[in-house]
């Protein structure tokens, strides 16, 4: 991603976002199934709003973003992400982004060097809740740092927004977009079904966590719980209060 200062940033929509101008630093996001949303089609909500917050709290006041990104249709490659990127350049947050999918094949590029340190690092730690796993990102190597989507305690650090709903009654959905490998944007674009002036200060909806079921927290506490380490059996395995209803 190039921007106005002469600084770049290379984002991966996964788990991985590095600055290019400064390749010691890498943005490695870390949440729990609790933060699953409860429509299954808005699970590629999940690398927007790492995006987005990404943007929001770590961005350098670029003006022009490039991305690159692999070609998984249900993660990156699809209208929501486009439509998104768009919308950054309606509200003024950019005036410009491109985003290229990188050929089937060829996926590999800096931050999996920074995310196999992280492997090695996880290897040989023993990990028994989200703080050990944000403390074996930090301590991987020089370029990961942690941040995570969840606390321990179900609070959310990194909301979800419904950023599907929010652009599918105002823009077109584009077509063949697994045939392009490149996408250009400015605000001058047209996706637009009507005439639409987007407020910047307003968002989407926010999506709540609907948490993990009574079955999943059981499934947690009788089969897991016994290899937690246990200063952190409560912490990942407590005791569930629901109770599971028999048919």
């Amino acid at each position: 991603m190039e921007i106005s200062r002469r600084e770049k940033l290379n984002i991966q929509f996964m788990l991985l976002i590095q600055p290019l101008s400064n390749p010691i630093t890498t943005t490695q996001y870390s949440m729990s199934r609790t933060v699953a949303t409860a429509k299954p089609k808005q699970k590629k909500l999940s690398w927007l709003l790492l995006l987005h917050y990404y943007y929001k709290h770590h961005g350098l006041g670029e003006t022009e973003v490039y991305l690159h990104a692999d070609n998984c249709t249900g993660q990156n490659k699809n209208s929501c992400m486009i439509h998104y990127l768009y919308w950054r350049c309606m509200t003024g947050r950019h005036t410009k982004a491109t985003i290229s999918f990188m050929v089937v094949g060829h996926t590999k590029f800096a931050p999996d060097w920074c995310f196999g340190l992280l492997k090695q690092r996880y290897r040989r730690t023993r990990i028994g809740c989200l703080t050990d796993i944000a403390t074996v990102v930090n301590q991987s190597a020089v370029c990961n740092v942690s941040q995570l989507v969840t606390r321990e305690d179900g609070t959310t650090v990194v909301p979800v927004y419904d950023w599907t709903s929010f652009f599918a009654v105002r823009m077109k959905k584009l077509t063949g977009i697994e045939k392009f490998h490149h996408f250009y944007f400015d605000s001058k674009y047209e996706l637009l079904k009507q005439p639409w002036t987007p407020d910047p200060q307003t968002l989407p909806d926010k999506v709540p966590p609907r948490g993990l079921s009574s079955e999943r927290q059981w499934y947690l506490y009788k089969k897991i719980r016994p290899f937690c380490p246990f200063e952190s059996q409560d912490v990942t395995c407590p005791l569930p209060t629901a109770y599971i209803k028999c048919s």
